[in-house]
């Protein structure tokens, strides 16, 4: 318990919460990427998120995570399929290869046709991480301006650009234009976006 100004009564998930923070390190994150992230709520249970993941890691030869399991992760293509199961809800992580352009079609990643979601979907993002160039401004184009938000981050290493509208897919789009970012600084980058 605090002393002092701050000794409040502690909620029991306090200690779970904050050990929670710390046991998830951020991943390395290359250059010339996709991300998708999609969040579910729990409203099944957590029997059916376990249950969803558990399928997917099966159907590709990948063991599936432990019945109270928290975190799994499974090659998935030329990528990472990351699901995360919190109390209210799951993630649901997959970073791959970049399409030629700025929201272009990604033909192989986990949540296509044969792809069942564990629950409502709460929050869909795609992040796509750019290195700087030419192409860069019609990726800009693709925002609207009314409601743009743009950020310069880590010294100018990278700028971000958002307009919190959806795309075709019901996904927020998200670009980061990376000048140099080292793979930890995008790994670290990259989780607070989402």
């Amino acid at each position: 318990m605090a002393k002092g100004d701050f000794a409040f009564p502690m909620a029991p998930e306090r200690a779970l919460a904050l050990g929670e923070i710390h046991a998830r390190p951020y991943a390395l994150v290359k250059s010339g990427r996709v991300i998708f992230q999609l969040a579910f709520m729990m409203d099944g249970g957590s029997a059916v998120h376990h249950a969803a993941i558990s399928e997917l890691s099966r159907a590709r030869g990948v063991a599936p995570p432990e019945k109270n399991g928290r975190y799994h992760s499974l090659a998935w293509g030329q990528g990472t399929l990351r699901w995360e199961r919190h109390t209210e809800f799951s993630t649901w992580f997959w970073d791959g290869p970049l399409p030629e352009s700025f929201g272009g079609e990604v033909p192989i990643h986990p949540f296509g046709d044969g792809f069942i979601a564990p629950g409502p979907l709460i929050s869909g993002i795609r992040l796509e991480l750019r290195p700087d160039g030419p192409e860069i401004a019609d990726a800009r184009a693709a925002f609207d301006p009314a409601s743009l938000c743009y950020s310069e981050l880590k010294n100018g290493q990278a700028a971000v650009l958002t307009d919190f509208r959806q795309d075709g897919h019901g996904l927020t789009q998200i670009l980061v234009i990376d000048r140099g970012m080292t793979e930890a600084g995008r790994g670290a980058v990259v989780p607070r976006l989402l």
